[in-house]
């Protein structure tokens, strides 16, 4: 979607123009999700707790919401209930599956990972609200869970996770959640995500199946971002099947994007700031035309917008389908996919920067500007770059 400096976050809302020229708001949500849902936990911890050497806390699915969780033998029932005792620094460890909306006060530091040894960890917001809500200030690492079962409403965006804070997320699962914006998760903090999958998440009403990156810095490694759909119940209209990076850094390395599904562009990614894609995998995903107001292009990357800047590299996009640029669509004012040049003099071929209003894998596999030869399917492109088409 067209994107400009001039967009901005006013009060809790973010406005953009579609594709189809409407004007259409965007929930910006953070604090406010807490604030006006009442999820926002009260205790001593956060910016007032109390200091001290770090405690594990221990949380359990047959545990019971008493005490203060540091005994292994008398677990608690929820992490909200562990939280509200634990100071910043604290480790909670979890085991089975915990019904629980998860919101981290600000200003905290605190540690949630599988307990070893017990059953695998998992966060389940049972479709009443967001699974975890990470606030500024806070340093947030998830390690070994699974979370599901999120649901953000038509006011709620980050199905599985909103963060505005630092968050890293390792070796866990985020799937099966749903939110108007970010089905799976909403950032606009700094967000690291390593060792992890993506999966079966749904934006219901705006963009990002899977990730929706509105700002902040993204970093995704050797995880696997699949199945999501970003469909708009209303309109039909919605982008950034796997990830829609709105105004965010993103890069991704490492990693696959597969299966994705968007009911306008950009069915794997659609970038509208800044993309880094390295060693990695784009297949299979689908841009989809859904109404008459969608604009299917870019059936594996969509990069669109004014100074958007991709860049793509050592990567395979395959078997991606779209009604423009089944692999890579881009277009507006100064906007391209650079793709850089391979190391071998031999084998390199002209370093390339796809310009504006051109697309990579369209109807014949071929990506051909006027002024370039025509490039066939599967041709080694760039770095070892293989593009590939359907439609």
């Amino acid at each position: 979607m067209p994107r400009s400096a001039g967009q901005a976050f006013v009060r809790y809302r973010l406005w953009r123009p579609s594709r189809a020229g409407i004007v259409r708001p965007l929930l910006a949500v953070g604090a406010g999700i807490a604030l006006s849902t009442g999820w926002l936990l009260a205790g001593p911890a956060g910016a007032g707790a109390v200091t001290g050497p770090s405690t594990i806390r221990y949380v359990s699915s047959g545990g019971t919401d008493t005490g203060t969780c540091t005994s292994p033998g008398t677990p608690c029932g929820t992490v909200s209930f562990a939280i509200a005792h634990a100071a910043s620094g604290d480790t909670i460890e979890v085991a089975g599956t915990v019904d629980d909306l998860v919101t981290v006060p600000s200003n905290m530091s605190l540690t949630v990972t599988q307990w070893p040894g017990q059953p695998a960890a998992v966060l389940d917001a049972t479709d009443d609200g967001l699974v975890v809500v990470v606030h500024p200030g806070d340093t947030v690492a998830l390690n070994g869970l699974t979370i599901q079962g999120g649901d953000g409403g038509q006011a709620g965006a980050g199905g599985g996770i909103n963060n505005s804070g630092t968050l890293t997320v390792t070796n866990s699962t985020i799937s099966d959640n749903q939110a108007s914006s970010g089905g799976g998760v909403y950032n606009t903090g700094t967000l690291t995500i390593t060792s992890s999958t993506i999966s079966d998440n749904t934006s219901t009403l705006y963009d990002g199946g899977g990730l929706f990156v509105a700002s902040g810095t993204v970093t995704v490694t050797n995880s696997t971002i699949s199945g999501n759909t970003a469909i708009n119940a209303n309109s039909g209209v919605s982008s950034g099947g796997g990830i829609y990076n709105h105004g965010g850094t993103l890069t991704v390395s490492n990693s696959t994007i597969s299966g994705n599904t968007a009911a306008n562009g950009g069915g794997g990614i659609d970038n509208g700031a800044t993309l880094t894609v390295t060693s990695s995998t784009i297949s299979n995903n689908n841009a989809i035309h859904e109404s008459s107001l969608s604009f299917p292009y870019g059936g594996g990357i969509l990069s669109y917008g004014t100074g958007v800047v991709a860049t793509v590299t050592n990567s395979t996009i395959s078997g991606n389908t779209a009604t423009a640029g089944a692999g890579i669509y881009s277009s507006g004012a100064g906007a391209g996919v650079t793709i850089p040049p391979a190391r071998s003099r031999a084998t390199r071929p002209p370093h390339r920067t796809v310009p504006a209003a051109s697309s990579k894998g369209a109807t014949a596999g071929r990506w051909a500007p006027p002024s370039w030869p025509a490039m066939p399917v599967g041709t080694a492109v760039g770095t070892r770059l293989s593009v590939s088409a359907t439609t």
